[in-house]
């Protein structure tokens, strides 16, 4: 069971019943409507508004499923011990594409809002960009490429990235560092 206390919503959730095994992470859709649960051997798809039976499970690629994100446009990311990045169209439950960018574990992976880039970051502290449509990699600025972590702008013009104790923001079409916060 899963719930939030939240000024002015009402959130619970039990799905405990549809799950066996350790879960390594939950996924909400951009819209609330869709929680994915990411299992060792697969990432079952739930509606919020029927969360004892599955929607729908998408079958493991290599070693498992580490990590995963779901986008508006009902596509669905997800990254692997083995450093598989997959996309997905979870209403379909199609794979899109799949590319090894690590050959580390997949511990981060989000959409841009507009759901046009993906961004991935893995163990071996190497993030890379993608374009979804292509399934193709975007060659990122190197003070990008071993980010932490790495977060779009709503309007998906600028992205931010941690390392070392800073958050740079960059220009998304062109990698142009736009400003730069030092931490103490």
């Amino acid at each position: 069971t899963a719930s939030a206390d939240i000024p002015g919503v009402d959130f619970s959730l039990q799905i405990a019943g549809s799950i066996a095994g350790r879960v390594f992470g939950l996924e909400l859709s951009p819209a609330g409507d869709v929680i994915a649960a990411v299992l060792s051997t697969e990432i079952r798809l739930f509606t919020t508004a029927t969360v004892a039976e599955p929607l729908r499970a998408l079958s493991v690629r290599g070693q498992g499923f580490s990590a995963a994100a779901i986008c508006e446009n009902a596509l669905l990311a997800s990254g692997a011990p083995d450093g598989t990045v997959a996309v997905w169209n979870w209403r379909s439950g199609q794979e899109r594409w799949h590319a090894s960018p690590s050959p580390a574990s997949i511990n981060a992976i989000t959409f841009a809002p507009d759901g046009r880039l993906l961004a991935v970051r893995s163990t071996s502290a190497a993030s890379s960009l993608w374009d979804v449509a292509a399934g193709t990699s975007i060659t990122m600025p190197e003070r990008l490429a071993s980010a932490d972590l790495v977060v779009f702008s709503g309007d998906r013009s600028v992205l931010a990235a941690s390392h070392d104790g800073a958050v740079s923001v960059f220009e998304a079409s062109s990698g142009k560092s736009v400003f730069k916060i030092r931490g103490d």
